[in-house]
């Protein structure tokens, strides 16, 4: 007998035993570290931002310049687009060494007159939407990739 008179339980309140109870507590405690842990790992290294970012600039149709490639999408299928570089690059007196386009793809590879590569590749994204890719030179010219996106842009709006 202890103190009140009565039986003596060690460990239980009630009819839970307070092993049981800590146990189920420390559980549910590093669920929640984990959860906590996985939530930091995730926001704290971006890729929600980035994902987020991603999703953003396909919704706005918008370009990036990326790795050396300026990546940008169009109103028009990769016949069109591709027609489109073609011309452009002509017009710029590069020289035309491959140019192929398919009704889901296009690519022109040229050299301009300062013996710089240009590649010019175009992806259908849906029925008149379609990215399309320009580097130009070995590491890239943002520059100049977005002088040719633009004159690009501007010749489909003249057809």
């Amino acid at each position: 007998m202890v103190g009140n008179g009565g039986p003596a339980r060690s460990g239980t309140v009630g009819w839970i035993s307070t092993s049981f109870r800590d146990e189920t507590m420390q559980k549910i405690r590093r669920v929640t570290a984990i959860l906590l842990l996985m939530l930091v790992c995730a926001s704290g290294s971006g890729c929600i931002a980035l994902a987020l970012a991603g999703i953003a600039g396909v919704a706005g149709m918008g370009v990036a310049y990326h790795m050396g490639e300026y990546e940008g999408y169009l109103a028009a299928n990769p016949p069109q687009i591709t027609d489109a570089a073609g011309d452009v690059l002509r017009g710029l007196g590069a020289k035309i060494e491959n140019e192929a386009s398919s009704w889901d793809r296009g690519k022109i590879d040229g050299i301009l007159q300062a013996d710089e590569e240009i590649v010019i590749k175009v992806r259908k994204k849906s029925e008149q939407m379609s990215s399309i890719t320009i580097r130009v030179g070995v590491f890239g010219s943002e520059k100049q990739s977005a002088i040719l996106y633009n004159q690009i842009k501007a010749r489909l709006h003249n057809e």
